[in-house]
Parts: structure tokens; C-alpha cells; sequence
């Protein structure tokens, strides 16, 4: 993937290039890539059903998805982002499928390969929102924090590699963890620290998506980064940069994480404090990591970053696949790629993405 580039086609030579290096910088190859599988827990288990807005991306029952994910392993790909989809009616017969159909794709795929599950299905609202509601259709904090804890100890019973926790709840992680922990702590955590209120993270609707008010608006990139340190103090193993265009963050938290002092600086500027002073949660965890300044670089020095690739960003390059042609599309999302890994510098981990499967066999979806 990182072939060097044809530079000869003029016979370029010093006096008219300001090219220095004929190798792509970061190092990124197949093992860097995460290809993402949605599993319907209501739909027959050998079925498959195309997904809105995703031209070619399909959402399977349980067993087919094990044929999809013992097909991707083939391809060289040992790690699969697996998104459940579920219906909201009734949380505890959904989550009892859940539990099932993950026992049952976890005997049944390669055991070489693992598993990040993304729990977003499990209590996704029609607003668009996240988390339990009480008989008032309210949020209810009680309920939605002991999810948070059961999905964490049920992934970690069942050895699961690890789990997304998705940037709605400010406690997600503490509360992720604490449910890890019960279970042995077998399952690391990727957070979605910096999710935004992206239009294009649903591309599957007709027109952009309400606002949850529980992710941070575009643009906020002191919050995002405010929340990825809050998030790495709670427990986090690989803070997940979504949209994957977001290289700004990646360089962001890539250069704190290096130096206690660039921590410090960020926390005690003055638009950061009038942040974190308006949650009593997060106020506390910026007074306990300014105070435990071993601790946070001990937690800072183990995290590594990742980038997820949204459903609008594979759509507009299927629809670049459609219009001009595939051998463009793949050359953008290459582009992308490399981009992300280079931000990310010697913390980069993975990207994860739709099209990882498509682009190992040469096309791309669309």
C-alpha cells in the first residue's frame, strides 16, 4: 500500500521539483485497517438487506454476518468493528438477543479474529438520540448508566477485544469500564471522544438529522479535545477520531498526549476553563489530571488513535465512483487514509471503514 511514487513521466529532476521524498511517510498497510459489519438482531439469521445510503453496504443476520466476517479475515483483515442494530420497544428481550447472537457469532468466525462491538443499536431513539427512557419518556440516568456497565461486563465475559463507547453520555467511559473491570477486563475501550453533530454521520436520512444536544457541535475543537483527555483519565485504550477528516483533531490530542505541560497549557486556558466549568463531572476530572500529573502521562503513554470513516463521507465516494469512476473514488480514499495515519503520527492504530473489504478487492462500494 505504500508503493513508491512514478515521478519520471517528464524527467523531473531538482531544479523543477519540490519533492524531497519518493516514499509515502506514515506506515500503513492491512493490518491498519477495520472493516465494519452491521448485524440486524431481528433479521433472519441467513439474511441480508441493502442499507440505505450506502450503495453496496449491507446489513446482515447473525450467521450471514459470520460469513461476511470469515470472508474479510481471508482477505488479511483480523479485525472487524461489529455495529448491532436493534429495535428500542422492549431494551431487555433486545438485549438478551444481543448477548445470544454475539455468543453464537463468536463460536462461529475464524478465533483469530476480534471484535470491537459498537452497542449504538441497543439504545438508539428515534429522536436520534441515546439512552434509556422512563415511563415519561424522559432520559433516566439510573438505567441508561447500568447499560452502560452491562454492555462493558458482558463484552469482557465473552473476551471481546473491545467496545465503542459513543460520545453521548459524559460518564460513558468511567461507567464502560467499571463494568470491564467486573468481568476480568479482557475488553479495551474505543471512544468516540470528539462525535459531532455531523450531518453527514446519517447519510441514510432524506434530510440532515435533528440535534441529539448530546454531541458536540462542529467546529467546537476545544471541547472535542477537552473530552478526549476526560475520556483517556476514564479509562479510554484508543481515542476513535470521527469523521475520519477531522485531521486537525488527530494532530490536536497527538501532540497533548506528548508533554504533561501541553496538558496543562490547554486545560488552564480560559475558553477550556469556562468549558469544563459548567459540568461538575468533568470539572472534577480536570482538577484530579492537573493534580496527578504520573497518572494522566501513565494512562497518555498506552493510548493509541484510531479514525472512523462516516456513512456520508462512503457515499459521497460512491457517488464519485458513479460519476467519474471507481480508480478515482480509490485513489480519494487512499488519499484519506494516509492523510489520517500521518496526523496521527506513532500513535496511529486503525482506521475503520466501510470500504476496507471493497478496497482490498479492487473496486469500492458504490
Amino acid at each position: 500500500m505504500n508503493g513508491k511514487i512514478d515521478n519520471d513521466l517528464y524527467g523531473v529532476n531538482e531544479k523543477f521539483t519540490r519533492r524531497l521524498n519518493e516514499n509515502i511517510e506514515p506506515e500503513f498497510n492491512v493490518d491498519n485497517l477495520v472493516q465494519a459489519v452491521d448485524v440486524n438482531l431481528n433479521l433472519g439469521k441467513n439474511d441480508s438487506v441493502e442499507t440505505k445510503g450506502l450503495p453496496g453496504y449491507q446489513t446482515f443476520g447473525w450467521k450471514k454476518a459470520c460469513e461476511e466476517i470469515n470472508k474479510i479475515y481471508e482477505l488479511g483483515v483480523s479485525v472487524i468493528a461489529l455495529r448491532f442494530v436493534s429495535k428500542v420497544e422492549d431494551l431487555n428481550k433486545e438485549y438478551h438477543l444481543f448477548e445470544k447472537q454475539l455468543e453464537l457469532i463468536i463460536s462461529n468466525i475464524d478465533s483469530n479474529v476480534r471484535l470491537i462491538v459498537d452497542p449504538f443499536g441497543l439504545a438508539l431513539l428515534p429522536t436520534g438520540q441515546w439512552g434509556v427512557l422512563d415511563e415519561k419518556n424522559k432520559f433516566d440516568y439510573q438505567h441508561t448508566s447500568l447499560l452502560l456497565e452491562k454492555i462493558g461486563e458482558t463484552l469482557s465475559k465473552n473476551k471481546v477485544y473491545g467496545v465503542v463507547t459513543l460520545g453521548r453520555v459524559p460518564e460513558e467511559v468511567a461507567l464502560t469500564k467499571r463494568g470491564i473491570e467486573k468481568a476480568g477486563n479482557f475488553t479495551k475501550i474505543f471512544s468516540f471522544s470528539q462525535n459531532s453533530e455531523t450531518t453527514t454521520a446519517y447519510v441514510y436520512l432524506d434530510k440532515p438529522g435533528k440535534q441529539t444536544g448530546q454531541k458536540i457541535l462542529p467546529g467546537n475543537s476545544k471541547e472535542m479535545t477537552l473530552w478526549a483527555l476526560i475520556d483517556i483519565w476514564c479509562g479510554t485504550d484508543f481515542c476513535v477520531i470521527k469523521p475520519l477528516e477531522s485531521y486537525h483533531l488527530m494532530s490536536l490530542i497527538n501532540n497533548l498526549l506528548e508533554d504533561f505541560k501541553n496538558i496543562e497549557i490547554f486545560l488552564k486556558s480560559k475558553e477550556v476553563v469556562e468549558l469544563y466549568q459548567q459540568n461538575t463531572f468533568v470539572k472534577q476530572c480536570v482538577s484530579d489530571i492537573i493534580s496527578s500529573k504520573e497518572k494522566m502521562m501513565e494512562k497518555c503513554s498506552k493510548v493509541k488513535l484510531g479514525g472512523y470513516t462516516v456513512s456520508g463521507t462512503t457515499y459521497m465516494l460512491a457517488l464519485l465512483a458513479q460519476q467519474k469512476n471507481v480508480e478515482m473514488a480509490r485513489a480519494r480514499l487512499h488519499e484519506m487514509w494516509i492523510t489520517a495515519a500521518s496526523a496521527m503520527d506513532s500513535r496511529f492504530a486503525f482506521i475503520i471503514d466501510r470500504n476496507t473489504k471493497s478496497y482490498l478487492e479492487q473496486t469500492i462500494l458504490h
